[in-house]
């Protein structure tokens, strides 16, 4: 898959930065900024990764992928360059969460 996106002259989308404040992470991390990472991915569409927590091959490969598509240095590496191109990978409001009837 290749993500086609246009990078402003700053080379940051997404000026309201959508996942502002997220550590710089790499291959063999774990966790729940990993689960983000992975959300996001997801919606760029990859449809292909879990959201597991851990930063394995797969992911590295989406995310070079994903630093192509938008112009960057493609080294696997999320710091915050990357996290600014990438949409929001915060978790998804349940129809209950905003008020609605399942």
């Amino acid at each position: 898959m290749v993500v086609k996106l246009s990078a402003p002259p700053d080379g940051v989308l997404g000026g309201d930065q959508a996942n502002p404040g997220q550590p710089t992470i790499s291959l063999d991390a774990t966790g729940e900024v990993v689960k983000r990472l992975q959300r996001a991915l997801r919606r760029t569409p990859d449809e292909g990764l879990h959201f597991d927590g851990v930063f394995g091959p797969l992911v590295e490969t989406a995310v070079k992928e994903l630093q192509r598509g938008v112009g960057l240095t493609a080294d696997g590496i999320v710091g915050p360059v990357t996290w600014a191109a990438l949409p929001d990978g915060g978790l998804v409001p349940t129809r209950a969460a905003v008020g609605l009837r399942a």
